[in-house]
Protein backbone atom coordinates (compact mmCIF):
# COMPACT_ATOMS: atom_id res chain seq x y z
CA UNK A 1 0.00 0.00 0.00
CA UNK A 2 1.16 3.52 -1.08
CA UNK A 3 2.20 5.79 1.58
CA UNK A 4 -0.42 7.96 0.19
CA UNK A 5 -3.41 5.74 1.65
CA UNK A 6 -1.88 5.93 5.25
CA UNK A 7 -4.25 8.33 6.24
CA UNK A 8 -4.32 9.18 10.14
CA UNK A 9 -7.53 7.83 11.97
CA UNK A 10 -8.97 11.26 12.78
CA UNK A 11 -10.70 12.73 9.57
CA UNK A 12 -8.88 15.26 8.13
CA UNK A 13 -11.02 18.91 8.44
CA UNK A 14 -10.41 20.08 5.23
CA UNK A 15 -12.77 20.55 1.66
CA UNK A 16 -10.58 16.65 0.64
CA UNK A 17 -13.06 15.12 2.62
CA UNK A 18 -16.90 15.23 0.76
CA UNK A 19 -20.01 13.12 0.33
CA UNK A 20 -20.50 10.56 -2.92
CA UNK A 21 -23.87 11.74 -3.77
CA UNK A 22 -26.52 12.73 -1.11
CA UNK A 23 -25.69 9.69 0.73
CA UNK A 24 -23.59 8.98 3.60
CA UNK A 25 -20.25 7.45 2.41
CA UNK A 26 -17.73 9.80 2.70
CA UNK A 27 -14.02 10.49 0.67
CA UNK A 28 -10.58 11.41 1.59
CA UNK A 29 -8.68 10.72 -1.63
CA UNK A 30 -8.85 6.70 -1.93
CA UNK A 31 -10.29 5.98 1.52
CA UNK A 32 -14.09 5.68 2.40
CA UNK A 33 -16.09 5.70 5.53
CA UNK A 34 -19.59 5.95 6.79
CA UNK A 35 -21.79 8.60 8.80
CA UNK A 36 -24.30 7.55 11.06
CA UNK A 37 -26.98 9.67 13.06
CA UNK A 38 -28.93 9.07 16.05
CA UNK A 39 -32.24 8.11 15.53
CA UNK A 40 -35.42 7.35 18.18
CA UNK A 41 -37.06 4.33 17.44
CA UNK A 42 -39.91 2.38 19.08
CA UNK A 43 -40.20 1.15 22.54
CA UNK A 44 -37.30 3.84 23.71
CA UNK A 45 -34.80 2.18 22.03
CA UNK A 46 -31.80 4.44 20.16
CA UNK A 47 -31.10 3.61 16.43
CA UNK A 48 -28.50 4.83 13.98
CA UNK A 49 -29.62 5.90 10.68
CA UNK A 50 -27.64 6.77 7.46
CA UNK A 51 -27.95 10.86 7.74
CA UNK A 52 -29.92 11.43 4.62
CA UNK A 53 -31.68 7.89 4.81
CA UNK A 54 -34.73 7.64 2.61
CA UNK A 55 -35.70 4.52 2.98
CA UNK A 56 -35.35 1.27 5.79
CA UNK A 57 -32.38 -0.16 3.89
CA UNK A 58 -30.23 2.54 5.29
CA UNK A 59 -31.26 1.70 8.65
CA UNK A 60 -29.69 -0.09 11.78
CA UNK A 61 -31.03 -0.22 14.91
CA UNK A 62 -29.74 -1.01 18.28
CA UNK A 63 -30.42 -0.49 22.25
CA UNK A 64 -30.51 2.89 23.87
CA UNK A 65 -27.00 4.34 24.55
CA UNK A 66 -25.81 0.95 26.80
CA UNK A 67 -25.36 -0.93 23.73
CA UNK A 68 -21.53 -1.79 21.90
CA UNK A 69 -20.22 -0.55 20.13
CA UNK A 70 -21.60 2.96 19.81
CA UNK A 71 -22.78 3.18 23.76
CA UNK A 72 -19.43 4.65 24.71
CA UNK A 73 -18.71 6.71 21.63
CA UNK A 74 -22.05 8.68 20.82
CA UNK A 75 -24.15 10.38 23.56
CA UNK A 76 -25.35 13.08 21.08
CA UNK A 77 -27.02 12.71 17.99
CA UNK A 78 -23.60 14.06 15.92
CA UNK A 79 -22.07 12.65 12.96
CA UNK A 80 -19.32 9.34 13.86
CA UNK A 81 -17.93 7.50 11.20
CA UNK A 82 -17.23 3.96 11.01
CA UNK A 83 -15.70 1.13 8.85
CA UNK A 84 -15.76 -1.81 11.39
CA UNK A 85 -18.88 -2.45 12.85
CA UNK A 86 -18.29 -5.88 14.33
CA UNK A 87 -15.94 -4.01 16.99
CA UNK A 88 -15.71 -0.50 19.33
CA UNK A 89 -13.68 1.67 16.42
CA UNK A 90 -12.45 5.16 17.03
CA UNK A 91 -14.69 7.90 16.05
CA UNK A 92 -12.83 7.79 12.02
CA UNK A 93 -11.45 5.27 10.61
CA UNK A 94 -11.00 5.26 6.76
CA UNK A 95 -10.47 2.08 4.51
CA UNK A 96 -10.46 1.17 0.64
CA UNK A 97 -13.40 0.37 -0.73
CA UNK A 98 -12.93 -2.88 -0.83
CA UNK A 99 -11.60 -3.15 2.65
CA UNK A 100 -15.24 -1.00 3.68
CA UNK A 101 -17.32 -3.83 1.65
CA UNK A 102 -15.36 -6.95 3.40
CA UNK A 103 -15.65 -5.57 6.79
CA UNK A 104 -19.33 -4.79 6.85
CA UNK A 105 -20.04 -7.60 5.28
CA UNK A 106 -18.33 -9.85 7.82
CA UNK A 107 -19.60 -8.36 10.85
CA UNK A 108 -21.55 -9.84 13.49
CA UNK A 109 -23.30 -7.20 14.53
CA UNK A 110 -26.55 -6.25 12.73
CA UNK A 111 -25.33 -2.58 11.99
CA UNK A 112 -22.56 -4.20 9.43
CA UNK A 113 -25.34 -6.94 8.49
CA UNK A 114 -27.68 -4.26 7.60
CA UNK A 115 -25.71 -2.41 5.37
CA UNK A 116 -23.51 -3.82 3.64
CA UNK A 117 -24.98 -4.45 0.39
CA UNK A 118 -26.26 -1.03 0.22
CA UNK A 119 -22.30 0.20 1.24
CA UNK A 120 -21.35 -2.10 -1.59
CA UNK A 121 -24.03 -0.58 -4.13
CA UNK A 122 -22.87 3.14 -3.14
CA UNK A 123 -19.38 2.15 -3.88
CA UNK A 124 -19.99 0.29 -6.71
CA UNK A 125 -19.04 -2.99 -5.74
CA UNK A 126 -22.28 -4.62 -5.60
CA UNK A 127 -25.40 -4.75 -7.97
CA UNK A 128 -27.87 -2.26 -7.31
CA UNK A 129 -30.72 -2.95 -5.32
CA UNK A 130 -34.06 -1.30 -7.17
CA UNK A 131 -36.96 -0.24 -5.02
CA UNK A 132 -40.51 -1.07 -5.94
CA UNK A 133 -43.32 1.09 -5.59
CA UNK A 134 -45.66 -0.10 -3.11
CA UNK A 135 -48.78 -1.20 -3.88
CA UNK A 136 -51.99 -2.47 -1.44
CA UNK A 137 -52.66 -6.11 -1.15
CA UNK A 138 -56.60 -6.98 -0.54
CA UNK A 139 -56.19 -9.76 1.20
CA UNK A 140 -60.00 -9.87 1.62
CA UNK A 141 -63.09 -7.63 0.18
CA UNK A 142 -62.74 -5.58 2.97
CA UNK A 143 -59.08 -5.86 4.04
CA UNK A 144 -56.49 -4.02 2.66
CA UNK A 145 -52.91 -4.11 3.43
CA UNK A 146 -50.05 -1.72 2.79
CA UNK A 147 -46.57 -1.98 4.69
CA UNK A 148 -45.04 1.43 5.81
CA UNK A 149 -41.29 1.89 6.51
CA UNK A 150 -41.43 2.85 10.15
CA UNK A 151 -39.15 3.13 12.77
CA UNK A 152 -39.94 -0.50 14.88
CA UNK A 153 -37.80 -2.75 15.83
CA UNK A 154 -35.43 -5.31 13.77
CA UNK A 155 -35.60 -7.92 12.79
CA UNK A 156 -39.04 -6.28 11.45
CA UNK A 157 -38.92 -3.10 9.23
CA UNK A 158 -42.28 -2.14 8.39
CA UNK A 159 -45.62 -1.54 10.33
CA UNK A 160 -48.59 -2.86 8.03
CA UNK A 161 -51.62 0.09 7.44
CA UNK A 162 -54.58 -1.43 6.79
CA UNK A 163 -58.12 -0.13 4.95
CA UNK A 164 -61.05 -1.97 6.36
CA UNK A 165 -64.42 -1.10 4.83
CA UNK A 166 -66.82 -1.53 2.32
CA UNK A 167 -68.72 0.95 -0.50
CA UNK A 168 -67.76 4.26 0.71
CA UNK A 169 -67.10 3.65 3.98
CA UNK A 170 -63.19 3.06 4.88
CA UNK A 171 -61.58 3.23 8.24
CA UNK A 172 -57.11 3.42 8.15
CA UNK A 173 -56.35 1.18 11.05
CA UNK A 174 -52.15 1.65 12.40
CA UNK A 175 -51.95 4.48 10.96
CA UNK A 176 -47.74 4.97 11.50
CA UNK A 177 -45.29 7.73 11.44
CA UNK A 178 -43.11 6.70 7.76
CA UNK A 179 -39.40 6.78 7.40
CA UNK A 180 -39.09 9.28 4.60
CA UNK A 181 -41.81 10.27 1.63
CA UNK A 182 -45.77 9.93 1.55
CA UNK A 183 -46.76 6.94 -0.11
CA UNK A 184 -49.36 6.14 3.12
CA UNK A 185 -51.03 9.96 1.49
CA UNK A 186 -50.45 8.76 -1.85
CA UNK A 187 -52.41 5.58 -1.55
CA UNK A 188 -54.90 7.26 0.22
CA UNK A 189 -55.42 9.80 -2.34
CA UNK A 190 -56.07 7.22 -4.84
CA UNK A 191 -58.30 5.64 -2.97
CA UNK A 192 -60.51 8.50 -2.25
CA UNK A 193 -60.67 9.12 -5.75
CA UNK A 194 -62.29 5.86 -6.62
CA UNK A 195 -65.43 6.92 -4.45
CA UNK A 196 -63.76 5.90 -0.70
CA UNK A 197 -64.53 8.05 2.79
CA UNK A 198 -61.99 8.09 5.22
CA UNK A 199 -63.67 8.16 8.10
CA UNK A 200 -60.93 7.84 10.80
CA UNK A 201 -57.48 6.53 11.85
CA UNK A 202 -57.44 3.78 14.39
CA UNK A 203 -54.19 2.56 15.81
CA UNK A 204 -54.20 -0.95 17.63
CA UNK A 205 -52.55 0.99 20.30
CA UNK A 206 -50.43 3.47 21.32
CA UNK A 207 -46.82 2.89 20.27
CA UNK A 208 -45.44 5.41 18.08
CA UNK A 209 -44.46 2.99 15.36
CA UNK A 210 -48.44 2.52 14.94
CA UNK A 211 -49.75 5.69 15.33
CA UNK A 212 -48.76 9.58 13.91
CA UNK A 213 -48.78 9.56 9.90
CA UNK A 214 -49.11 13.22 9.19
CA UNK A 215 -51.60 12.56 6.50
CA UNK A 216 -53.99 11.55 8.62
CA UNK A 217 -53.94 13.83 11.60
CA UNK A 218 -57.09 15.76 10.67
CA UNK A 219 -59.10 12.57 10.48
CA UNK A 220 -60.89 11.71 13.44
CA UNK A 221 -59.33 9.03 16.04
CA UNK A 222 -61.05 5.70 16.55
CA UNK A 223 -59.23 4.34 19.68
CA UNK A 224 -59.74 2.55 22.99
CA UNK A 225 -60.18 5.23 26.09
CA UNK A 226 -56.74 4.26 27.20
CA UNK A 227 -54.37 4.41 23.76
CA UNK A 228 -56.25 7.65 23.56
CA UNK A 229 -54.99 8.83 26.27
CA UNK A 230 -51.35 7.35 26.64
CA UNK A 231 -51.06 9.31 22.30
CA UNK A 232 -52.31 12.25 24.51
CA UNK A 233 -55.40 12.77 22.83
CA UNK A 234 -59.01 13.26 24.29
CA UNK A 235 -61.59 11.51 22.44
CA UNK A 236 -64.39 13.87 21.20
CA UNK A 237 -67.24 12.79 19.81
CA UNK A 238 -67.64 16.27 18.12
CA UNK A 239 -65.03 15.63 15.96
CA UNK A 240 -65.83 12.26 15.19
CA UNK A 241 -63.92 10.47 17.36
CA UNK A 242 -65.01 6.96 18.68
CA UNK A 243 -64.12 5.18 21.63
CA UNK A 244 -64.06 1.06 21.46
CA UNK A 245 -63.90 -1.13 23.65
CA UNK A 246 -63.97 -5.13 24.14
CA UNK A 247 -67.27 -6.38 22.31
CA UNK A 248 -68.12 -3.04 20.43
CA UNK A 249 -68.38 -3.12 16.83
CA UNK A 250 -67.67 -0.94 13.77
CA UNK A 251 -70.05 -1.07 10.70
CA UNK A 252 -68.61 0.15 7.12
CA UNK A 253 -71.26 -0.65 4.60
CA UNK A 254 -72.35 -4.21 5.03
CA UNK A 255 -68.96 -5.13 6.63
CA UNK A 256 -68.79 -5.92 10.56
CA UNK A 257 -65.98 -5.30 12.37
CA UNK A 258 -65.66 -6.92 16.52
CA UNK A 259 -63.13 -5.27 18.83
CA UNK A 260 -61.04 -7.58 21.19
CA UNK A 261 -59.62 -5.97 23.91
CA UNK A 262 -56.30 -7.73 24.29
CA UNK A 263 -54.08 -6.13 27.05
CA UNK A 264 -50.46 -7.37 28.10
CA UNK A 265 -48.02 -5.42 25.40
CA UNK A 266 -50.27 -2.28 25.54
CA UNK A 267 -53.11 -1.83 28.20
CA UNK A 268 -55.31 -0.46 25.51
CA UNK A 269 -54.61 -2.88 22.70
CA UNK A 270 -57.30 -3.75 20.34
CA UNK A 271 -57.83 -6.59 17.95
CA UNK A 272 -60.08 -6.13 14.72
CA UNK A 273 -61.74 -9.36 13.59
CA UNK A 274 -63.85 -9.06 10.27
CA UNK A 275 -66.83 -10.98 11.39
CA UNK A 276 -67.93 -12.11 7.36
CA UNK A 277 -64.11 -13.49 6.83
CA UNK A 278 -63.03 -14.35 10.25
CA UNK A 279 -59.40 -12.74 9.55
CA UNK A 280 -57.95 -10.73 12.68
CA UNK A 281 -56.04 -7.84 12.49
CA UNK A 282 -54.01 -8.46 15.69
CA UNK A 283 -51.78 -5.72 16.61
CA UNK A 284 -48.75 -6.73 18.30
CA UNK A 285 -50.19 -9.72 19.63
CA UNK A 286 -47.85 -11.88 17.25
CA UNK A 287 -45.18 -10.98 14.89
CA UNK A 288 -45.03 -12.66 11.38
CA UNK A 289 -41.08 -11.85 11.59
CA UNK A 290 -39.33 -11.57 14.81
CA UNK A 291 -40.84 -11.08 18.20
CA UNK A 292 -43.18 -9.49 20.68
CA UNK A 293 -41.33 -7.25 23.48
CA UNK A 294 -43.76 -7.14 26.74
CA UNK A 295 -42.10 -4.58 28.22
CA UNK A 296 -43.38 -3.69 32.17
CA UNK A 297 -42.77 -0.38 31.46
CA UNK A 298 -46.36 -0.30 29.98
CA UNK A 299 -46.88 -4.27 29.51
CA UNK A 300 -48.09 -6.91 31.98
CA UNK A 301 -46.95 -10.24 31.04
CA UNK A 302 -49.65 -12.42 32.91
CA UNK A 303 -52.62 -10.19 31.18
CA UNK A 304 -50.45 -10.67 27.57
CA UNK A 305 -50.51 -14.76 28.11
CA UNK A 306 -54.22 -14.70 28.95
CA UNK A 307 -54.86 -12.69 25.68
CA UNK A 308 -53.19 -14.94 23.54
CA UNK A 309 -55.19 -18.03 25.05
CA UNK A 310 -58.24 -15.27 24.37
CA UNK A 311 -57.42 -14.92 20.66
CA UNK A 312 -57.08 -18.86 20.69
CA UNK A 313 -60.63 -19.62 21.60
CA UNK A 314 -61.85 -17.68 18.72
CA UNK A 315 -61.22 -20.00 15.88
CA UNK A 316 -59.95 -17.55 13.51
CA UNK A 317 -59.36 -18.33 9.98
CA UNK A 318 -56.14 -15.92 10.09
CA UNK A 319 -54.06 -12.96 11.94
CA UNK A 320 -52.51 -10.05 9.74
CA UNK A 321 -50.00 -8.75 12.72
CA UNK A 322 -48.86 -5.50 12.51
CA UNK A 323 -45.11 -6.57 11.53
CA UNK A 324 -44.90 -9.73 9.44
CA UNK A 325 -47.02 -11.67 7.04
CA UNK A 326 -50.81 -13.43 7.02
CA UNK A 327 -50.74 -16.15 9.57
CA UNK A 328 -52.97 -19.07 8.74
CA UNK A 329 -55.14 -21.13 11.61
CA UNK A 330 -53.61 -18.99 14.44
CA UNK A 331 -55.56 -20.66 16.98
CA UNK A 332 -54.35 -23.98 16.41
CA UNK A 333 -50.59 -22.57 15.35
CA UNK A 334 -49.04 -18.79 16.08
CA UNK A 335 -51.24 -18.27 19.37
CA UNK A 336 -50.91 -21.47 21.38
CA UNK A 337 -47.28 -21.24 20.06
CA UNK A 338 -46.18 -17.83 21.34
CA UNK A 339 -48.31 -18.62 24.85
CA UNK A 340 -46.09 -22.17 24.79
CA UNK A 341 -42.65 -19.86 23.96
CA UNK A 342 -43.24 -17.41 26.76
CA UNK A 343 -43.81 -20.25 29.25
CA UNK A 344 -41.19 -22.42 28.67
CA UNK A 345 -38.85 -19.12 28.93
CA UNK A 346 -40.77 -18.43 31.92
CA UNK A 347 -39.44 -21.71 33.20
CA UNK A 348 -35.85 -20.99 32.29
CA UNK A 349 -36.19 -17.78 34.57
CA UNK A 350 -37.82 -19.54 37.39
CA UNK A 351 -35.11 -22.15 37.32
CA UNK A 352 -32.14 -19.08 37.02
CA UNK A 353 -33.37 -17.73 40.46
CA UNK A 354 -31.24 -19.38 43.51
CA UNK A 355 -31.39 -18.16 47.20
CA UNK A 356 -28.74 -15.23 46.30
CA UNK A 357 -29.73 -12.65 45.21
CA UNK A 358 -29.34 -11.73 41.61
CA UNK A 359 -29.36 -8.47 39.06
CA UNK A 360 -31.42 -8.67 36.09
CA UNK A 361 -28.71 -8.14 33.57
CA UNK A 362 -26.80 -11.42 35.54
CA UNK A 363 -30.00 -13.32 35.11
CA UNK A 364 -30.49 -12.02 31.45
CA UNK A 365 -27.21 -13.45 30.47
CA UNK A 366 -28.39 -16.80 31.25
CA UNK A 367 -31.81 -17.25 30.75
CA UNK A 368 -31.31 -15.45 26.73
CA UNK A 369 -27.56 -17.20 26.37
CA UNK A 370 -29.76 -18.33 22.88
CA UNK A 371 -30.00 -14.60 21.82
CA UNK A 372 -26.90 -12.17 20.41
CA UNK A 373 -25.51 -10.08 23.11
CA UNK A 374 -26.47 -7.09 21.11
CA UNK A 375 -30.06 -8.04 22.21
CA UNK A 376 -29.74 -8.39 25.71
CA UNK A 377 -30.73 -4.38 27.07
CA UNK A 378 -34.54 -5.64 25.63
CA UNK A 379 -34.73 -9.12 26.19
CA UNK A 380 -33.85 -7.59 30.14
CA UNK A 381 -37.25 -6.11 29.93
CA UNK A 382 -39.01 -9.53 28.67
CA UNK A 383 -37.03 -10.76 31.71
CA UNK A 384 -38.81 -8.42 34.14
CA UNK A 385 -41.91 -9.00 33.11
CA UNK A 386 -41.60 -12.67 33.60
CA UNK A 387 -39.72 -11.58 37.19
CA UNK A 388 -42.84 -9.46 37.83
CA UNK A 389 -45.70 -12.45 37.18
CA UNK A 390 -43.61 -14.86 39.24
CA UNK A 391 -43.74 -12.11 42.06
CA UNK A 392 -47.17 -12.11 41.72
CA UNK A 393 -47.36 -15.97 41.62
CA UNK A 394 -45.16 -16.59 44.76
CA UNK A 395 -42.36 -17.69 42.74
CA UNK A 396 -40.30 -14.88 43.09
CA UNK A 397 -38.95 -12.24 45.08
CA UNK A 398 -37.60 -8.69 44.54
CA UNK A 399 -34.92 -7.81 47.23
CA UNK A 400 -32.79 -4.43 46.56
CA UNK A 401 -29.92 -6.56 45.54
CA UNK A 402 -31.98 -8.13 43.02
CA UNK A 403 -34.31 -10.71 42.51
CA UNK A 404 -34.11 -14.75 44.48
CA UNK A 405 -36.07 -17.70 45.00
CA UNK A 406 -38.72 -17.25 47.44
CA UNK A 407 -37.43 -18.39 50.99
CA UNK A 408 -39.43 -21.09 52.79
CA UNK A 409 -40.77 -19.23 56.39
CA UNK A 410 -39.42 -21.22 59.24
CA UNK A 411 -41.23 -24.15 60.96
CA UNK A 412 -43.63 -22.29 63.67
CA UNK A 413 -42.79 -23.72 67.17
CA UNK A 414 -45.33 -25.82 69.13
Amino acid sequence: MSSKTNKPDRAPEDARVKALSARAILRFEDRYAVELRALEVAHGAQGYALPHATDLRDIALFEQASLTPFGDLVREPTPIYVGDASEALPAYSWRTKEELVTLFRSATHPLGRGLSALVAEWLGLGERFEGSTPRPWWLTPNIALFPIRSATLLPATHTNAFLIGEGAEWVLVEPAKELGGNEVGLWLERERALGKTILGKLPTHHHHDHFGHPAVRELPLFAHPITAELIGEKLDSRRGDRAYTDGDRLSLGEAQFEFVHTPGHAPGHLCIVDTRSHVALVGDMVAGVGTILVDPSDGNMTEYLASLKKLEARSLRAAIPAHGGYLETPSQSVFPGTHAHRLRREAKVEEALSEVPQGEMELTKKVYADVPAALWPIARRSLRAHLIRLQELGRGEEMTEGWRRPQKPPFASS
